[in-house]
């Protein structure tokens, strides 16, 4: 039905990973996702960032962007990844 979004919604490739990899933390009863941007570089006017993406000590994943939000997106897309290849022992 058109309008309907939200909750059982299709994830698109360009889906909002940040909100993905915090439900998916709740449903494995592992810690909530902490950011944190560890690298800047480049000039004012075209910086790039990096910024990691952390579960408890045992997951995480880094990613770069031309902001800081497209790279925390891609830092909480790569833990994703990284959960769906092993589970936490």
């Amino acid at each position: 039905v058109p309008g309907l979004g939200g909750a059982g919604a299709v994830a698109t490739p360009d889906s909002d990973y940040k909100s993905h990899l915090q439900e998916l933390a709740q449903q494995l009863k592992l810690p909530v996702p902490r950011y944190s941007v560890v690298g800047e570089r480049g000039p004012d006017h075209a910086k790039t960032f990096v910024v990691e993406a952390r579960i408890g000590r045992e997951w995480s994943a880094k990613a770069e962007g031309p902001t800081k939000k497209s790279a925390g997106q891609g830092a909480a897309r790569a833990v994703i990844e990284k959960l769906g290849e092993r589970a936490p022992s």
